[in-house]
C-alpha cells in the first residue's frame, strides 16, 4: 500500500510538471498566449520590439497576422503574443537578437538566422553560420542549432519584407547581403525546417564584391493575393536593381525587365484589385510607382510615375515601409533617415491611391542632433493593418539605431535597453483631414 501511494504521489508530480509546460496558442477572440496552470507574478516588458509576425496569406484575401514574436534588449529574451495586452516568455535566446533575423513558420516553429553584417569580414560564402530552431513541439524552451555541415547556409534577409510563407506553406527568404558572403540566394523552405535537405537555394546572384556598386543583395519577397503571384526584387544601382516574378510558389524565377535603380530599386509593394504600387528605395527625391497586371503578372508596359515624393541628396528619405489603409484607398510611406544633417526631421507620408496626391501628416525628430537612423527602419510593419492602427517594432542594435524623439525615447538609449522599440500609429481621416498619434505597447509577460 505505501509503495502504491509512492507511485500515485510521483505519477501526480508529473502529471503536473507536464501541464505547466502546455502553452496553448490562444483562441480565436484573441486572447493571449497561455501557459496551463504556470503560477508566474507579471512582470511588465516595457522596451520589447516585435522582430516578426506570423503572417498568413491566401488567395483572395489580404495578409493577417496570428500572433508576434517580441525580443527584449540586454536580456534577449523572447515573448509571444496575440493582442500585446499580455505576453509570454517563451525562453532566453541566449545571443545577441540583433544580429538574427526572426521568423515564424506554419507549424509555428521559429528560425533565427544570422545577419550578413554580422559575419566574418572577407567576401566567402564559407563565413556562413548554421541557423537555429525553436520548435513549438517543444513549448519553445529550447534553441537549437541545424547543422547543416558542408551544405551552403542561410544568411539574414531584410526583416520587414525579405520573408514570406505563401499559401501552400512554402516559405521564401532573400538574403539582404553585405560584403562578408560571395553570393545572395533566395532560399526555399518546405516541411521539417530542422532538417537541412528541407532549405533548398532557387535562385542565386554572385555579389559584386564592390560596397557600393554592382549586386549588393536581395530587398523583397511579396506575394500578390490577387492573383497568386510571388515577386522578388533585387538592388541598389542601375545593374542590379531588378523585379523578378514566380508563378510556381518561388521553385523558379523570371525578371521581368532590365535592371533599372530609376524603375525598380523597391522593398515593398501594395496590392490593390486593379494596380500594383511601389515606392522607390533611393534617397532623396524619389517616385511612387503605379503598374498594371497582364494574365496575372506585372506589366511594365504599363508603369507610370504616379506621384513624386519630395527630397535631396542630402536627406535620405528612401521609402522603406509602405502600409495599405483599405478604407482610405491610401498608403502610408515610413521611411529611413540616415541623414548625417543633425537634427534632421523624417515626414510620415500618405498617398492617396485614387488621385495620386501625397500629404505630409506628421514627423518624428532625432534625439542625439547628430548624424545617425532617427527614423523607421522598421524589424517589422503591418503591411496591410485594421482600421488604421499599424503596428511596428524596429532595431535597437547597431548599425539600426532608434534615435527618434516618439513616446518618451531620449538619448542616449544604450543599444536599445532604455529606448522605447515598438510603436503604434494610428491614422484617421475626418471632413478631408488626416490625424496621426503616437502610443507603444507595455505588454505584461506571464
Amino acid at each position: 500500500m505505501a509503495l502504491f501511494r509512492r507511485l500515485s504521489f510521483l505519477l501526480a508530480i508529473l502529471l503536473l510538471l507536464s501541464s505547466c509546460s502546455s502553452i496553448e496558442l490562444g483562441r480565436d477572440d484573441g486572447s493571449a498566449f497561455v501557459r496551463k496552470n504556470e503560477k508566474v507574478l507579471p512582470k511588465p516588458v516595457e522596451h520589447c520590439t516585435i522582430l516578426c509576425a506570423k503572417e498568413v496569406l491566401k488567395q483572395g484575401e489580404p495578409p493577417k497576422y496570428e500572433w508576434f514574436l517580441l525580443g527584449e534588449p540586454g536580456s534577449n529574451n523572447l515573448y509571444a503574443t496575440r493582442d500585446f495586452a499580455q505576453c509570454t516568455l517563451l525562453t532566453p535566446f541566449g545571443r545577441d537578437l540583433h544580429q538574427y533575423c526572426f521568423a515564424i513558420l506554419p507549424n509555428d516553429d521559429i528560425i533565427a538566422v544570422k545577419k550578413a553584417e554580422h559575419l566574418c569580414s572577407g567576401a566567402t560564402d564559407a563565413n556562413r553560420v548554421n541557423p537555429y530552431i525553436i520548435r513549438t513541439e517543444e513549448n519553445w524552451r529550447m534553441v537549437h542549432e541545424i547543422d547543416f555541415g558542408n551544405r551552403m547556409k542561410p544568411c539574414g534577409w531584410l526583416e520587414n519584407c525579405g520573408f514570406r510563407t505563401l499559401p501552400d506553406g512554402t516559405s521564401l527568404l532573400s538574403e539582404y547581403t553585405r560584403i562578408t558572403v560571395a553570393t545572395s540566394n533566395v532560399w526555399r523552405i518546405s516541411g521539417n525546417a530542422s532538417n537541412p535537405e528541407n532549405w533548398v537555394v532557387t535562385k542565386s546572384f554572385l555579389l559584386s564584391g564592390l560596397p557600393d556598386s554592382g549586386f549588393k543583395h536581395c530587398h523583397a519577397v511579396m506575394y500578390d493575393h490577387y492573383t497568386g503571384s510571388t515577386y522578388l526584387t533585387t538592388g541598389d544601382d542601375n545593374t542590379a536593381a531588378a523585379v523578378y516574378c514566380s508563378q510556381d510558389s518561388g521553385g523558379t524565377w523570371a525578371r521581368l525587365r532590365e535592371p533599372s535603380e530609376l524603375m525598380c530599386r523597391m522593398l515593398m509593394m501594395t496590392f490593390t484589385e486593379d494596380f500594383i504600387y511601389w515606392a522607390q528605395d533611393s534617397p532623396g527625391r524619389h517616385y511612387f510607382y503605379r503598374g498594371s497586371r497582364v494574365d496575372g503578372v506585372l506589366d511594365y508596359e504599363t508603369v507610370e510615375q504616379f506621384c513624386v515624393i519630395p527630397g535631396d541628396k542630402d536627406h535620405y528619405f528612401a521609402s522603406y515601409g509602405q502600409c495599405y489603409l483599405p478604407e482610405y484607398n491610401s498608403v502610408v510611406l515610413l521611411d529611413r533617415q540616415d541623414s548625417a544633417d543633425p537634427g534632421q526631421v523624417m515626414p510620415i507620408r500618405v498617398i492617396n491611391l485614387s488621385d495620386g496626391t501625397i500629404e505630409i501628416i506628421g514627423e518624428v525628430r532625432g534625439t542625439d542632433k547628430e548624424s545617425g537612423n532617427i527614423g523607421f527602419r522598421t524589424l517589422f510593419s503591418e503591411w496591410y493593418p485594421s482600421n488604421g492602427v499599424i503596428r511596428l517594432g524596429f532595431g535597437f542594435g547597431s548599425p539600426t539605431y532608434n534615435k527618434n524623439d516618439v513616446c518618451g525615447n531620449i538619448w542616449p538609449i544604450d543599444n536599445g535597453l532604455a529606448s522605447v522599440n515598438n510603436l503604434i500609429l494610428t491614422v484617421q481621416k475626418e471632413g478631408g483631414s488626416w490625424s496621426l498619434s503616437f502610443d507603444t505597447y507595455t505588454p505584461t509577460t506571464y
